[in-house]
This record gives C-alpha cells, sequence and structure tokens, in this order.
C-alpha cells in the first residue's frame, strides 16, 4: 500500500502531516494454494477507488517460479481526524484522486 500511494505521490506521511491516520479496519485473505519455504512470492496492488472516505487495496500474490496465483486479499483503511472517524472525504484525498484519473468532480 505505501509503495503504491508513494508511487502515485501521496504518502502516509502526507496525511498525517494533514492530520489524518489511516487504520486497517479489514482484511480478507483468500488462499489459492499453498507457499511452501523458499518460494519467491510476487505482489500486485490495485487501489479501489471510491468516494467514500476510505482506502480500499487489492491484493494478488503470485508465485515467481510459475507464475500461479497463490493467494488474493483485499484491506480497508478509513481516515481518522483527532481520533475521530471521518465521515467524508479529506480535501486532500479528494484532490489527490482527482490528479490522478480516478475521479473528476463535479
Amino acid at each position: 500500500r505505501e509503495r503504491f500511494l508513494s508511487d502515485h505521490t501521496l504518502s502516509y506521511l502526507t496525511m498525517l502531516h494533514h492530520g489524518y491516520t489511516e487504520p486497517v479496519i479489514d482484511l480478507n485473505i483468500s488462499y489459492h494454494d499453498s507457499f511452501l519455504y523458499g518460494d519467491t512470492l510476487l505482489l500486485d496492488v490495485t487501489y479501489t477507488a471510491t468516494y467514500a472516505a476510505k482506502l480500499v487495496f487489492d491484493f494478488t500474490f503470485r508465485r515467481k517460479s510459475d507464475n500461479k496465483k497463490m493467494a488474493t486479499a483485499r484491506s480497508t483503511q478509513v481516515f481518522m481526524h483527532d481520533g475521530k472517524l471521518e465521515l467524508s472525504r479529506p480535501a486532500f484525498y479528494r484532490q489527490w484522486q482527482e490528479n490522478n484519473g480516478f475521479f473528476t468532480e463535479k
């Protein structure tokens, strides 16, 4: 998650600078095959844009040796400001989504 955000000009430190933290509130993992000791894994991360005040990421884990899908996962994080749940997307986050082509505000 952190690398994806950083690659798209947003970081957890930037969000903290704006007074927000983003705790993980949900994490689901589906295993499709067993990982073995010594397996090298490749990880694909996809950001799922939403109009809600949350960050949603989808993950695909593949075994490097044969590119076999080993697991998929989804994480959800919410925005907290001063220890309170933020119900609307923060302005800097809306701007980031628009700047990166995820949404165009009307």
